[in-house]
């Protein structure tokens, strides 16, 4: 940027009058959105309001020092610090088959939702499969890969994978939701492919794919079935999100 451009910029940082004898101004927004405080500012009449993204400014026309004084007292107001918000999600993994006997401990925590998926479903045997934690920040995207600690066939690793492509928190009168886009659960199950496993033979193994998308909407501290993907035989895998937000 040349050297007359440079001064007249840092010469609009400050107030001063327009050809047309109004007065403008150029204000440093230090934390919020320039584009949705410059939303608000429209309420403003007679005032020629734009904003900068790049610079993080907003460039102000008013008919009066009053006037321009009311819009930057608005400006400070809304363009205040605010400590991001990170959501953490939890994620059991549940097994289930018609079989009871196959039934295993289940965190004390997913009681009621046990209650509801043993009456819903014809599958009486439930158990842990494993266990997720997942940090997202507001807006952004989170992954986790994993070997499960149960193996599958001949102690084959089970390979499984959880992403979440955006969750965003929205508010309304209820309190904190959570909008979660692309959630995916992925498993990656070990199944014999050839060969018998006897003498003179090796077993050969290939991976076969099952999981699920969604996207769903899910309150604070509600426990959710989001999904169910089926697994070998008879057995059924399901996930229960728990949202939490924190700081």
């Amino acid at each position: 940027m040349r050297l007359n451009a440079l001064v007249a910029l840092a010469a609009m940082a400050l107030p001063a009058l327009a050809q047309d004898g109004r007065i403008q101004s150029i204000i440093d927004v230090k934390y919020g959105d320039p584009a949705t405080i410059t939303t608000l500012l429209m309420v403003f009449p007679n005032c020629g309001i734009n904003f900068n993204p790049g610079l993080r400014t907003i460039q102000v026309c008013a008919n009066s020092a009053a006037g321009l004084k009311t819009i930057e007292e608005t400006i400070r107001r809304y363009d205040v610090y605010k400590p991001a918000e990170n959501i953490e999600f939890t994620i059991y993994l549940l097994v289930a088959s018609p079989d009871p006997a196959k039934s295993g401990p289940v965190p004390a925590a997913l009681e009621s939702v046990m209650k509801q998926m043993t009456a819903t479903f014809a599958l009486k045997g439930y158990r842990l499969f494993d266990t997720i934690v997942l940090r997202a920040r507001d807006s952004r995207t989170a992954e986790v890969s994993a070997i499960a600690p149960t193996r599958g066939i001949d102690g084959h690793a089970i390979l499984y994978q959880c992403r979440i492509q955006s969750a965003r928190i929205t508010q309304d009168d209820k309190g904190k939701n959570i909008r979660i886009d692309g959630l995916r659960v992925g498993l990656r199950i070990p199944q014999r492919a050839g060969g018998s496993g006897g003498p003179g033979t090796v077993p050969q193994f290939n991976y076969a794919e099952s999981g699920f998308n969604t996207d769903i909407d899910v309150r604070e501290g509600q426990k959710a079935v989001v999904g169910k993907a089926n697994l070998d035989g008879n057995e059924t895998m399901f996930a229960v999100l728990v949202p939490k937000i924190v700081e």
